[in-house]
């Protein structure tokens, strides 16, 4: 079950990769999980953290995201059960009022 869950997470990174290039970002890409830093890189001057899990902590996702921001801002990205890579632009986003 645990594979199948870190698998379930290491995809959408990469479908929220694939999202950015096409939407103004051509250079985004999923970082490896063992590897620091934010969850997609090369797309100035976002730092998203992307989570496709069951159990919700957005202050612990939204602390993530910032610790690993660096000066780029930081937001988490929320893959919910059923929504696939078709109903990407349904996915949450969500943010601090201050970053």
């Amino acid at each position: 079950m645990a594979n199948a869950r870190v698998s379930r997470g290491r995809q959408s990174q990469t479908f929220f990769a694939n999202y950015l290039r096409g939407n103004g970002w051509p250079d985004a890409k999923a970082r490896e999980a063992s590897l620091p830093g934010t969850d997609i890189y090369d797309c100035w001057p976002l730092a998203p953290e992307v989570k496709a899990t069951e159990r919700i902590d957005l202050t612990g996702w939204l602390s993530q995201a910032r610790n690993n921001a660096g000066n780029g801002v930081p937001f988490v990205v929320y893959r919910p059960r059923g929504f696939g890579p078709a109903q990407i632009t349904r996915w949450p986003v969500i943010f601090d009022l201050e970053w």
